[in-house]
């Protein structure tokens, strides 16, 4: 295209991107391997899109394996749980492996040690995981627009 910028399309400002977006990574032993090692690729191809656009984005993963051997609540409190699929003994261990603020580059290897992190006999907690994620590591950023993946 040769001379001015404006005669195919008319260029206009837009507007900032006011997003934060924070990736969650399931750490319990169905991750085990190969999904562990996909979810590290994911994890670093998307940071570094989102770090090129000016997003601010976050990496953290989740298990039960720092308590599972220690937890005397669950051992205490086993009648207070239906076994039958219902409720969760086990204490909740989050990982932030990237901070917001913390660039791709220096934190490649701690998200690199999640596939390590994934352990056997560490149970899945979604629902937990993700309630304590989004209240103390997504809610109180600024951005209008907050994503969870």
């Amino acid at each position: 295209m040769a001379g001015p910028p404006n005669i195919y399309r008319k260029r206009q400002d837009t507007p900032d991107l006011d997003t934060s977006v924070m990736m969650v990574l399931d750490g319990s032993a169905s991750m085990r391997g190969k999904p562990a090692g996909l979810g590290v690729q994911a994890a670093i191809a998307m940071g570094g899109v989102v770090e090129k656009v000016g997003i601010p984005f976050s990496v953290t993963m989740f298990n039960t394996y720092a308590h599972e051997y220690h937890n005397k609540r669950r051992a205490y409190n086993k009648e207070c749980y239906d076994f039958d699929g219902h409720g969760r003994g086990n204490a909740l261990s989050t990982f932030l492996l990237k901070d917001y603020d913390t660039p791709l580059r220096q934190a490649r290897n701690d998200i690199a040690k999640y596939s390590t992190a994934v352990r056997v006999g560490s149970a899945n907690t979604d629902g937990d995981a993700l309630m304590y994620i989004y209240q103390n590591y997504v809610m109180p950023r600024p951005e209008k627009r907050k994503i969870i993946m």
